[in-house]
């Protein structure tokens, strides 16, 4: 968890809050068999996405998948991958490769 931590303060520095922040990477971590690797993949996704403004009304349409909840892990390499999966995923960005990563509206 060490090594994280200097990921986690680079999204403070950017100006995620920290209630914010606990909200996005502790969503839905219940089932995950690896939550340090939900936790490390969440991370690395926050650190590409921009800040959301403070003023987003809290009924908004969640806009990226990680925000709309994790409901189960990957199944890809052979059963050993479990990156988490959002709603309508069949597979991690990594297992499924840039042709059947699919985009949501």
């Amino acid at each position: 968890m060490r090594r994280l931590a200097p990921k986690a303060d680079e999204l403070l520095h950017r100006g995620w809050s920290r209630s914010r922040l606990l909200t996005v990477l502790t969503a839905d971590t219940d089932d995950l068999t690896h939550p340090r690797g939900a936790l490390a993949w969440r991370i690395d996704d926050l650190l590409a996405t921009p800040v959301p403004q403070e003023t987003v009304h809290p009924a908004a349409k969640p806009q990226r998948p990680a925000d709309q909840g994790v409901h189960r892990e990957c199944p890809g390499d052979d059963g050993l991958c479990g990156r988490p999966l959002t709603v309508g995923e069949t597979l991690c960005r990594t297992c499924a490769g840039p042709a059947h990563h699919v985009e949501k509206p």
